[in-house]
């Protein structure tokens, strides 16, 4: 997926956008058709698709990317990641972002999977703040295809998003779009 639109060809046959050019990437995630990465410098870079594939809701742009164009064909860093990235994690249609200042999500929301609260169902086409209690420092993010799991510094996990089939340890005839502590 990652395109050649405005893209160079190094020595080495390698493909990559302009804006990753001379940066080296010390991370890589995907989803079912986007891509996260963080530099050496702690940037932030994304890119691919942004909206859902298949289904009724085809072609309705979800965000994943951060942006509300429809793709980014090559990688572009996100200016709006509030400072250092520490993690990144992609899921079918969303993207979760670990930064100095706390969690960070954006894309596809229709299960509550950025864990943005009472805000389920809409879509975010930028990074938005996640809301977790305070008191917990989140450590490292995971995403599954509709769901989130964040781990914290005192070994604590939270889950949110897509609760069909027990994803987020919570009674199955819950939907959870706010986080919900299993430890």
């Amino acid at each position: 997926m990652l395109g050649i639109e405005d893209a160079i060809e190094d020595w080495q046959g390698r493909v990559r956008g302009k804006q990753l050019l001379g940066r080296r990437v010390s991370k890589i995630c995907c989803g079912s058709a986007h891509y996260a990465a963080i530099t050496e410098h702690k940037e932030l870079a994304l890119w691919g698709l942004n909206h859902y594939l298949t289904g009724a809701r085809a072609d309705q742009i979800t965000g994943q990317c951060g942006t509300a164009r429809e793709a980014c064909c090559t990688p572009r860093l996100v200016t709006d990641a509030k400072g250092i990235t520490l993690d990144v994690a992609c899921g079918a249609h969303h993207t979760m972002v670990l930064t100095l200042r706390g969690l960070l999500a954006c894309g596809a929301n229709d299960l509550g999977q950025l864990g943005l609260g009472s805000d389920a169902g809409a879509n975010s086409y930028s990074l938005r703040q996640v809301l977790l209690p305070p008191a917990y420092q989140v450590y490292q993010v995971a995403c599954g295809a509709l769901h989130t799991c964040a781990l914290t510094q005192c070994g604590s996990i939270f889950t949110w998003g897509d609760n069909s089939m027990g994803q987020v340890c919570a009674p199955l005839a819950l939907e959870l779009c706010f986080v919900f502590s299993i430890s």
